[in-house]
């Protein structure tokens, strides 16, 4: 990356970072910022060779902390503070950061793994970092123990860490190179007002946030994210841009739909999520009267894959999640073996008729992760990318299909498949026949033992009407392009479905209670 002076180009008095309670930074301010937290963090030993994890709340402190490390050409691991504990320390643990900066509860919690800046918690709106912030150090050193200030890693760029989605998390190295050309690329987005519904520790708020930066725009931020304040936020003030991840996309749609929008508008909507949330989206879309952009994440810890059109939610399709980005390839799969595949019929399977291709995503000529949407994920096996600057396969396990037009739809995931009477069952496609039905206000599906078939599908359906919920043989008028052995043969009617924490259908639940029955 360039210098933050030369990268923020532009009307220096404009707006850059408004925080919730009006702190708001012009762009010469957050220049200055980041140059004076930059000396200071260079006189504590950050250099081109030094890991620097930050862990602050999602504040302007943060941007201009991450800026400050990138400056000084060190690498930065943006941690988001709400996670669990044993999270943040498991992600410290793996990065093995020459410092820690951080606010002075978790500092705490974390000065035993590496030497520790605590930042004191600010008592106003006012920065906690800046020209007349003061800090109080725990420890400093260079982390390699020979207090040269060299470290024992070298080469800048920034480290996201996944939320452990495989029981620990998982940490993706994105040198500047890749920053420059796919997280803070103008062309991501026009210069406007974006609200940021999400944290931006997280890596897609941060990315988001960068971009709109590089672009000349003003980013918004909610401290601790709630619905209600950014609603309230976008009736004082509409945004040209409001961005949330799943999450918070579900949040929204239900503050939504029990309070009203009111006057809140927005004019694009951006929404990024392995699967998106496509009902959330639609109706949050439409009461905000804004535009749907979905995102679809290489990984969770950033860097997009895909990217769709702005379009009206109406005619925004659920699976729908755009064509690559700039500088992404995707690269077909077989199914079978892993080979590389050489076309694919019009509806995206394989062209013998087969399942759907897998897609390895390629970036600037390097492979940094890919989407392996196929049971060739199993043969494979899972190889990350390292923060160390090494790169490999990711497999997330989602199932896809490649459009003619280049573009990506995502059906769900490989570890939600089953079979049924001698058919592969995708949840999400039978999902989305029975949410055409009018009776139908949510719907799952899930697997149930059979002694026969192995495994039947199971409608478990939320109603519009409690009182008059529609059955299986009414909702067979909507299942005419799925096939037999995929329609569900039985149903469980539920007040509504259980979700993860991070507001997807929990379909292990769901699994569990049919085995039970």
């Amino acid at each position: 990356m360039s210098t933050t002076a030369g990268w923020l180009q532009g009307d220096g008095a404009a707006p850059a970072i408004q925080a919730e309670a009006g702190w708001l930074l012009s762009r010469d301010d957050l220049v200055e910022a980041v140059a004076t937290t930059a000396d200071r963090l260079a006189r504590s030993g950050v250099g081109a060779a030094t890991v620097v994890a930050v862990a602050l709340p999602s504040r302007p402190d943060l941007v201009v902390a991450v800026l400050a490390v990138l400056e000084l050409g060190g690498r930065v691991l943006p941690l988001d503070t709400l996670r669990w504990p044993r999270e943040l320390r498991a992600a410290v643990e793996l990065a093995r950061p020459h410092l820690v900066l951080a606010q002075e509860a978790v500092a705490a919690d974390l000065d035993d793994l590496a030497p520790t800046i605590a930042i004191p918690t600010p008592e106003g709106p006012g920065p906690a970092l800046g020209p007349r912030a003061g800090v109080r150090a725990t420890g400093a050193g260079d982390g390699d123990g020979d207090g040269d200030g060299d470290g024992d890693e070298a080469g800048a760029g920034l480290i996201c860490a996944t939320a452990g989605l495989w029981g620990e998390p998982q940490l993706f190295m994105f040198a500047p190179g890749q920053l420059a050309a796919g997280w803070t690329d103008p062309a991501d987005g026009e210069p406007g007002d974006l609200v940021l519904a999400t944290g931006v520790a997280q890596a897609a708020g941060l990315r988001m946030a960068l971009a709109t930066l590089a672009a000349g725009g003003r980013v918004r931020l909610v401290e601790r994210w709630m619905g209600r304040r950014v609603l309230e936020g976008l009736a004082q003030r509409p945004a040209d841009r409001l961005f949330a991840s799943g999450p918070q996309l579900n949040e929204l749609a239900s503050v939504v739909a029990s309070r009203g929008a009111g006057d809140a508008r927005a004019a694009l909507l951006d929404v990024s999520g392995g699967r998106l949330f496509p009902r959330a989206a639609t109706s949050l879309g439409t009461a905000l009267g804004a535009r749907l952009v979905p995102r679809y994440a290489l990984t969770e810890a950033g860097g997009w894959a895909a990217v769709g059109a702005a379009r009206s939610p109406a005619d925004h399709h659920p699976l729908d999640v755009g064509r690559p980005v700039r500088g992404v390839e995707l690269t077909l799969l077989s199914l079978a073996d892993g080979s590389l595949a050489d076309g694919s019929a019009a509806d995206g399977s394989a062209a013998d008729g087969g399942s759907p291709w897998a897609a390895e995503v390629i970036t600037a000529g390097a492979v940094v992760g890919s989407v392996v949407v196929s049971g060739a994920a199993t043969a494979r096996g899972r190889v990350g990318g390292g923060h160390d600057g090494t790169a490999g396969p990711w497999p997330a396990g989602d199932l896809a299909r490649r459009r003619p037009d280049g573009g990506l739809d995502l059906i769900g995931r490989v570890a939600d498949r089953f079979r049924s009477r001698g058919c592969d069952v995708d949840p999400v496609l039978v999902e989305l026949a029975l949410a055409r039905h009018p009776g139908v206000a949510d719907v799952a599906v899930a697997p149930r033992p059979d002694p026969d078939d192995g495994w039947v599908a199971v409608a478990v359906t939320v109603p519009t009407d409690a009182a008059r919920p529609p059955f299986l043989a009414e909702l067979d008028a909507v299942l005419d392009g799925v096939e037999p052995g995929a329609r569900p043969r039985a149903q469980a009617v539920v007040d509504r479905l259980p979700l993860t924490p991070g507001g997807l259908v929990h379909r292990r639940m769901l699994a569990y209670d049919e085995a039970a029955r």
